[in-house]
């Protein structure tokens, strides 16, 4: 009776009796280059990254992943935490140029494809054991690898967004104190329209906020998210917003003069209401006004004022 085989041993798992951290050293130095070929042709980001950042910077990252990956199927030692943070640092370079998340992370994953289709085209029907061991050390692999991947990219945006929404307020502050914009929209990458639409906006509760039992805070922001982001649907260029709970202002850019805002703008501006009134599910009552970017700030006062006369009458909500 053929005494089964041992499942690994000193030098990890084998395949036709040759340790597979070996037959995947042999091939490293091919191995790279059909790795950086295939993040070139199927993902497109990488393909737009300049040919010396491929050549030198993506191809040594792709050549440190892969003797990662020996040196797992070797021992079973998944990355320390020293390399794990060299990852996300990476990963964070590639966020600030650009480079989406899933590409990020599909690029981790092509190259321990890769890795595992050179090894595992090599093993028989009696190394069946083995080749579990291998996709169980890959997939502990790519758990961690994929982890510090997200880690380091999530921080370095939340950091650039931060960054970009105090540039924003900085302009919407100085818009709204008058005088010369350029500066502050200079600093926040955001061209100037010729003009703005300046909104006041009362916004009343969501039916959650009203109903015993919820959490009256969570529905408020979840209120106030909707509204943000059909706004930022439904707006071409960048609106500048300030905005609690209740409403606030919001300045939508205008490709126009401020005299040349006509009923056909209005009937637009209506429609808009509407959908962030039904996308927020709130009740909104909104006082609009066109100026020039310097005109803002006397735009602002007067809408604020026409906002409360508004309330004040009784008016319902549009």
């Amino acid at each position: 009776m053929t005494a089964p085989k041992a499942v690994g041993g000193d030098e990890g798992p084998q395949f036709g009796g040759v340790p597979v951290h070996k037959r995947l050293l042999a091939a490293a130095p091919t191995l790279a280059p059909t790795v950086m070929a295939r993040l070139v042709e199927q993902l497109p980001a990488y393909g737009a990254l300049p040919s010396e950042q491929l050549r030198g910077e993506i191809t040594k990252e792709v050549d440190r992943g892969i003797r990662a990956f020996i040196r797992v199927l070797r021992g079973g030692e998944l990355p320390e935490e020293s390399e794990l943070a060299r990852i996300s640092e990476s990963s964070a370079r590639r966020a600030d140029e650009g480079v989406p998340l899933e590409a990020v992370v599909g690029a981790y994953h092509f190259g321990a494809e890769e890795c595992a289709a050179q090894v595992l085209a090599t093993a028989g029907p009696d190394d069946l054991a083995d080749v579990l061991l291998v996709q169980r050390r890959l997939l502990g692999y790519l758990r961690l690898v994929s982890c510090a991947v997200a880690a380091g990219y999530v921080q370095e945006r939340q950091a650039a967004l931060g960054d970009e929404q105090v540039a924003r307020q900085s302009l919407l502050s100085r818009l709204l104190e008058g005088g010369d914009p350029q500066a502050a929209a200079d600093r926040a990458g955001i061209r100037l329209p010729p003009s703005y639409l300046v909104l006041r906006i009362a916004m009343g509760p969501h039916p959650d906020e009203l109903r015993p039992g919820v959490n009256h805070s969570v529905a408020a922001r979840r209120k106030l998210r909707r509204l943000r982001n059909e706004l930022q649907r439904q707006t071409p260029g960048v609106p500048l917003s300030v905005l609690s709970d209740d409403g606030g202002l919001v300045l939508i850019p205008y490709e126009g003069p401020a005299a040349d805002f006509a009923a056909a703008d209005r009937e637009r501006l209506t429609r808009l209401v509407e959908q962030l009134g039904l996308m927020c599910g709130a009740e909104l009552l909104v006082a609009a006004a066109a100026a020039a970017p310097e005109g803002v700030a006397d735009a602002a006062r007067m809408v604020g004022e026409v906002r409360k006369v508004a309330e004040a009458s009784g008016r319902g909500p549009g």
